[in-house]
């Protein structure tokens, strides 16, 4: 989670931490997490709660489900 005074600022902020983020034997959802950062709709705030589903078949993006 993080915060600012502006979309924009607290967008930056993320893109950052993700960009620092390492981690070991865990899996997580980092990658699909920064790759949503980079969506116009996302960073103008013109999304609804159907976002992920439709620009995931769009991008091409999975969820694996690692074994």
């Amino acid at each position: 989670v993080v915060y600012s005074r502006t979309r924009e600022r607290a967008i930056g902020k993320f893109r950052s931490a993700a960009a620092e983020l390492v981690t070991s034997g865990v899996h997580n959802n980092s990658e699909i997490c920064s790759h949503v950062l980079t969506r116009e709709e996302f960073i103008s705030g013109e999304y609804d709660i159907d976002f992920f589903n439709k620009y995931a078949k769009e991008d091409d993006i999975r969820l694996r489900k690692e074994e």
